[in-house]
């Protein structure tokens, strides 16, 4: 999820050994083989999703259950002026896009044209999300995080960028750190899947726990909000076990066919938010993307194919309400 696409880190397959034999998502069992198979967990539910886009009117049920997607975005996805406008009440194959989420910053400094387009793109998120800001339309942002810098000062300047931008608001997503190993430059000595030095590794997953700490602990301490990190697959390379850093709630990357349980990295089921399943994919070619899940859209509406992420609460059906207590960056 840093500058190409939030499945880029989980591009590579975990070997089938590793692989969860159920795992339960959205509603279904999902059983992790060869292939994955798909159940309703309740007699009745349909999987048949309707291929039209369109619009609910605010006056329908404000805590109702359903299926709720949120993209993300960069700088360079859409423009420089993303159609955001397009996006409160779209419905897309039976999935409802409640919100975007928005990249405000990397490390301890970030190119002033993107700090230009994210402090524009959160004004724009708040105008058009209208009367339905906070109630089934939200904001949100991700800080990508650089493991070479210190973890509280990249908290310092993502929340003022943030306050540049008009601060937060009682309809914002609590913002996602960004943990992964895309991206981070010279900072390990080589590729972390092929590092067979125990010592090197576990410094290296100090280096990550310290730094992901304490962005955690400082965010919460300057703004009194909620805060989720986004990761999975530099947790497994880097045999890290205790993966919630102080956090409440977690991002779980890129579905995948054989994918780790996140309860394998120290984070329950129940903590995770967000699931995502799209990134960037190949039409007519299969498998070139191993981050979707058969029934949900291959693309956003008019947006097209953009990263977006599930709303998902345990085993348990989603619902806006659920949503609003458990993802909000101000607790209900």
């Amino acid at each position: 999820m840093r500058s190409r696409s939030f499945s880029e880190e989980d591009t590579t397959i975990d070997s089938p050994s590793s692989a969860a034999p159920e795992y339960a998502f959205e509603g279904f069992n999902i059983e992790f083989s060869d292939k994955v198979l798909i159940t309703p967990l309740t007699p009745g539910r349909n999987v048949v999703a309707t291929a039209q886009s369109r619009a609910y009117q605010l006056t329908l049920d404000p805590d109702r259950a359903g299926s709720f997607i949120i993209p993300d975005i960069y700088p360079h996805d859409l423009g420089g002026n993303p159609r955001f406008e397009v996006l409160p009440g779209l419905i897309v194959e039976g999935k409802e896009v409640v919100g975007c989420v928005v990249k405000a910053s990397e490390g301890t400094r970030w190119q002033k044209e993107s700090e230009d387009w994210f402090k524009n793109s959160w004004r724009r998120l708040r105008e058009v999300a209208g009367d339905r800001y906070g109630i089934d339309f939200f904001r949100g942002c991700y800080h990508f995080l650089r493991f070479s810098a210190d973890g509280a000062a990249q908290a310092d300047y993502m929340c003022d960028l943030v306050d540049a931008a008009g601060g937060w608001g009682e309809g914002d997503l609590m913002p996602w750190v960004d943990v992964e190993e895309g991206g981070q430059g010279n900072w390990a000595p080589q590729d972390l899947e092929s590092i067979t030095d125990r010592a090197l590794r576990n410094r290296l997953a100090d280096e990550v726990t310290t730094c992901t700490s304490a962005f955690v602990r400082r965010f919460k301490e300057r703004t009194g909000l909620r805060v989720a990190v986004y990761g999975r697959r530099i947790f497994q390379t880097l045999h890290m076990t205790n993966c919630k850093f102080g956090s409440d709630g977690a991002v779980n990357p890129s579905y995948t066919e054989s994918m780790r349980k996140m309860e394998e990295f120290g984070v329950p089921v129940d903590d995770i938010i967000f699931w995502q399943l799209q990134g960037t994919e190949e039409r007519g070619k299969p498998g070139s993307n191993r981050a979707r899940l058969a029934g949900y859209p291959w693309e956003i509406g008019a947006w097209g194919q953009v990263d977006y992420s599930v709303y998902i609460d345990g085993n348990r059906q989603s619902t806006l309400k659920s949503l609003r207590e458990r993802c909000l960056a101000r607790r209900p």
